[in-house]
């Protein structure tokens, strides 16, 4: 005759053991899945990153290009020498005005006030304590 065994699949899924051994296998797996998580968050951050630098990367080349078009106007051209390299054209002067020295701005007084430093630290706490 057949000898009954004594292991049951009923009796090892309620064993101590088994919800020991799932309990710890449930930890690890929400481990693995925090971690997938993380780098997910990760990739849409550094995806959304570079999709705004491709924004202002492009409206940057747009105003290159805009640039680009407006320097092949030879009006232009003349425009930025003057104003980047100071340069003139033949027989043209270049007056220089100089901003007015206001006398009272620049008063004795006023350059004894910004003189004046306030106490240190220590003399602070010197005069805290000590009551000078």
């Amino acid at each position: 005759m057949r000898e009954k065994s004594n292991f049951s699949w009923r009796n090892f899924f309620s064993s101590k053991l088994f919800s020991i051994g799932l309990f710890f296998l449930l930890i690890l797996l929400s481990f693995a899945v925090s971690k997938i998580v993380s780098k997910k968050k990760n990739f849409d951050r550094e995806i959304a990153d570079l999709k705004s630098q491709i924004q202002r990367e492009s409206k940057k080349k747009e105003e290159l290009e805009k640039t680009l078009g407006d320097l092949e106007n030879p009006e232009t051209i003349l425009k930025e020498a003057r104003e980047r390299f100071n340069l003139t054209r033949e027989g043209e002067k270049v007056a220089i005005i100089l901003p007015r020295f206001n006398s009272e701005s620049v008063s004795p007084e006023s350059q004894i006030q910004t003189q004046k430093k306030e106490p240190s630290n220590f003399k602070n706490w010197w005069n805290y304590f000590f009551h000078e």
